[in-house]
């Protein structure tokens, strides 16, 4: 998955860089680089996640990036979700709980 990433997702990427790029300084340099680094220690971990723990669980953990993400973007960047963002986010955190839950007493019951 990680391999499969990093070449598909590059590729796209870079298609832009023809008509865009532009070199960066030491700064931008280091961010980008960070970046990748943290990026791709996050993608490792969830697949060890996925490997490790059962695929309902970790799902339903996955769905934290939202709040993550939300939080990051308002702190970062000033980025206040809209109403429609907003009702996504409940409805898909509230169903992955859900189901969650009723998974949770099925295998007591």
């Amino acid at each position: 998955m990680l391999v499969y990433q990093a070449v598909f997702v590059g590729t796209l990427a870079g298609v832009p860089l023809v008509w865009l790029g532009v070199t960066p300084d030491l700064a931008g340099l280091l961010f980008l680089l960070s970046m990748g680094i943290l990026a791709t220690v996050g993608q490792w971990v969830g697949v060890q996640a996925l490997r490790l723990g059962e695929a309902s669980v970790v799902g339903n953990i996955e769905y934290v990036k939202l709040i993550y993400a939300a939080v990051l973007g308002y702190l970062l960047v000033s980025e206040v979700p809209d109403v429609y963002t907003i009702a996504g986010a409940v409805i898909i955190v509230g169903s992955s709980a859900y189901i969650f839950h009723r998974e949770t007493l099925q295998k007591k019951g």
